[in-house]
């Protein structure tokens, strides 16, 4: 153990100003300055080439706001998982029709956002239970809208926990940046 604790005489500081710098910085420094400043995820989103890099980059984004995050295809009437982060299941497995009732065919009709405690419900329990989500205190599905059809659905949970209304405002970003990225994706291959 080191001694005791003393005032720091005049002028004394505890870090050199690199340290500090170097300790609260996310960027890297070098001898010829900082570094380039890293591609920020909502640009990687506009830039992807595919709808599953798309669909890849905007899970990864909407995990930052929340314990685990699903998205959902919604496509000739089906709504399949094709993508998640931190779940421990397989999205992939998490096939159904849209018509079947459920908070997801909800969000799909409506094209507004749920949230709340999971219903109990046969397909919302097999659809948590195939993103091994089954004891999510509160979850949200968010709408990807492309002109007036629903074409994605984002899921999140914070396990235990309750979403928070900054971290609900963040998904919406996410799911709407997704939306327009499928939509320039759909687009390009048409023009194409």
């Amino acid at each position: 153990m080191s001694g005791p604790i003393a005032a720091l005489a005049a002028g004394e500081e505890l870090v050199d100003p690199a340290t500090f710098a170097a300790f609260f910085s996310n960027a890297a420094w070098d001898a010829g300055g900082p570094s380039p400043a890293p591609a920020l995820p909502e640009a990687e989103i506009d830039g992807a080439t595919s709808r599953a890099e798309a669909t890849r980059l905007a899970a990864r984004l909407a995990r930052s706001f929340c314990d685990a995050c699903a998205v959902f295809l919604v496509h000739r009437g089906i709504v399949q998982g094709i993508a998640s982060e931190g779940c421990t299941g397989r999205p992939e497995t998490a096939i159904f029709p849209k018509a079947m009732p459920s908070v997801f065919s909800g969000v799909v009709t409506s094209r507004e956002t749920f949230r709340g405690a999971p219903p109990e419900r046969v397909l919302e329990r097999r659809v948590l239970r195939a993103l091994g989500r089954e004891h999510a205190r509160e979850i949200a599905i968010l709408p990807g809208v492309v002109g007036s059809r629903v074409v994605t659905l984002l899921y999140a949970d914070n396990g235990a926990g309750l979403l928070g209304d900054s971290a609900l405002a963040a998904l919406g970003a996410v799911s709407a940046r997704l939306a327009a990225a499928y939509e320039r994706l759909i687009l390009a291959r048409r023009s194409a």
